[in-house]
């Protein structure tokens, strides 16, 4: 890892690299290519998608986020995905009921230390797992 922050590359072998590329695409839309495919599932399926939504359509190398349209992810804040979804579409999009009150809720922010050990400890035992005591 250390040559990797020193160079800012890496070499994949042939045979690795050639099943990740059978298993991956990566290409790159705009924010109207990302509006036009979020309006065309729309019309198409009736179904209301925001830039990250898995989606396989009838065309073969869409199979990943709408916002790849045939590849690379156009990132956002979350709070703009709605906004791109309903400039795309025409339609607010309203939070399901279990999340009506999210905007309302109390905001939870806890700094840890730059160390995986510390960061997995906290990963666990805030989990669902261990809230159930099924985590160890």
């Amino acid at each position: 890892m250390g040559s990797l922050a020193q160079s800012r590359s890496f070499t994949i072998a042939p045979d690795p690299l050639t099943e990740i590329r059978s298993h991956f695409t990566a290409a790159r839309a705009d924010e109207d290519e990302t509006a036009a495919t979020v309006r065309s599932v729309h019309k198409e399926a009736g179904y209301l998608i925001d830039p990250h939504t898995p989606w396989r359509s009838r065309w073969p190398k869409r199979k990943t986020a709408t916002a790849r349209c045939d590849g690379g992810p156009v990132h956002r804040t979350s709070g703009e995905i709605p906004a791109a979804v309903a400039a795309a579409s025409g339609i607010n999009p309203a939070l399901p009921d279990w999340l009506g009150d999210l905007n309302a809720r109390k905001e939870r922010v806890t700094v840890l230390p730059a160390d995986q050990g510390a960061i997995e400890k906290f990963i666990l035992a805030a989990s669902r797992a261990a809230r159930e005591g099924a985590a160890a």
